[in-house]
């Protein structure tokens, strides 16, 4: 490496950015293919934390810079997160405070990244799309030549148990049909069809009604948003059509794919913590742990309470669902003023809807649930933000939305 590295901002600013634009794409795309969290982990510390860690410290403090009013929430709601460990039963300062460095480089990176031009979410789309429908080839032959298909898939990378790889590849399915939605020739169209065949197979296979349930509600959103084509009005209406005959003539299959084991105990575990949390945790919750077990009165032990919103409640109280629904109050008044911006905000709006049944709080452990949460939030603040700021800045994304 060269000295001019460490004595020249400039030229090392330029390595950094040449660097992390790349690196950017590999950590996005491993929510696919890393081995493990710890393996996620150590990709993202690769590819962003550790070239932003010698970059950001040594630069002029800069709030604007680094994406402004959205990185100061986040990581107000971060901060006020990772405080709370302070009051936890096991009280683990350490742990919460790399996590909130953690979310603060890459809140804080993208900003910088946005301010750049290196952030082009149509190149970043277009590679999840690809890589998802690999890889959702590949854990389907893995899985399914050693169980039945009756078996709910589980995977043998980062997504995997059922419910990650419902969100993970139910956010790619959605991705696939709004290109497949904005494609202007056949060989598109073809290709964004096959991809969605590919993928939107592994959310079924995971029988996660949160992903199917946030796929039946945000697909006509897309459609309405970006279909301007009557041939794919009619396709998707003659697709319509044959799977509601489908579902009929295989009701009885269907209905114990997706209803026989109930509701999974989630409104037991949901009223037991609700009203646990309002005698005693209401305001400032009972903290946050590493492990952060749910112990029921029943003996029951759980890793979170299955409603990310509940489990936000329950460990960081009112005053940490009330900083979190500020910043995403913040980030839905100027994303949905900006339509260029909406295939990220659907995103998002999955990863909130399938929450609901499922996971921790959003401060955490780089896992799928930031896949759905903060990769889309980090970059619908940063490229708005630096919008805000530059407002002759070009938007590196593609377009076809009627105004």
């Amino acid at each position: 490496m060269s000295l001019a590295f460490f004595n020249d901002a400039l030229y090392r600013e330029k390595k950094i950015a040449a660097w992390v634009s790349v690196g950017l794409l590999v950590f996005i795309s491993a929510f696919m293919w890393a081995p493990s969290r710890d393996g996620l982990e150590g990709i993202y510390a690769l590819c962003l934390f550790i070239p932003m860690l010698c970059l950001l410290p040594w630069r002029k403090p800069s709030i604007a810079a680094y994406g402004g009013g959205f990185t100061l929430l986040g990581l107000l709601f971060a901060g006020y997160s990772a405080l709370t460990t302070f009051w936890a039963p096991e009280s683990d300062p350490g742990f919460f405070i790399l996590q909130f460095f953690i979310l603060a480089s890459w809140l804080c990176g993208l900003g910088w990244m946005a301010q750049r031009g290196l952030i082009n979410v149509a190149v970043i789309i277009k590679m999840l799309i690809a890589v998802g429908a690999i890889t959702s080839v590949v854990n389907l032959i893995v899985f399914y030549t050693q169980h039945p298909f009756s078996a709910r898939i589980e995977g043998w990378s980062v997504t995997r148990n059922p419910n990650h790889i419902g969100s993970v590849f139910g956010v790619l399915t959605l991705l696939a049909y709004i290109d497949w939605l904005r494609s202007s020739t056949v060989k598109q169209g073809a290709y964004y069809l096959l991809c969605i065949a590919l993928i939107v197979v592994s959310v079924l296979a995971s029988q996660s009604r949160a992903a199917l349930g946030g796929l039946a509600l945000l697909i006509p959103v897309a459609a309405i948003l970006y279909c301007r084509s009557t041939n794919k009005w009619l396709l998707q209406i003659a697709a319509l059509l044959a799977l509601i005959v489908v579902a009929y003539a295989l009701g009885n299959q269907v209905h114990n794919l997706l209803f026989e084991r109930g509701i999974s105990l989630r409104d037991m575990i949901w009223a037991e913590v609700f009203n646990r949390t309002i005698q005693g945790y209401a305001i400032w919750g009972i903290g946050l742990e590493e492990e952060g077990r749910i112990t029921l009165s029943d003996g029951s032990i759980f890793n979170h309470a299955h409603n990310a919103w509940l489990d936000m409640f329950y460990r960081t109280g009112v005053v940490g669902v009330g900083l979190s629904v500020i910043y995403f109050a913040y980030l839905l008044r100027h994303s949905i003023l900006r339509p260029e911006h909406y295939p990220l905000l659907l995103w998002l709006l999955f990863g909130c809807i399938y929450s609901l049944v499922d996971s921790r709080g959003f401060f955490w452990q780089i896992d799928p649930k930031w896949f759905c949460i903060w990769l889309p939030a980090g970059l619908i603040g940063a490229l708005v933000s630096s919008q805000l700021l530059n407002p002759a800045t070009p938007v590196t994304s593609e377009l076809n939305i009627k105004q």
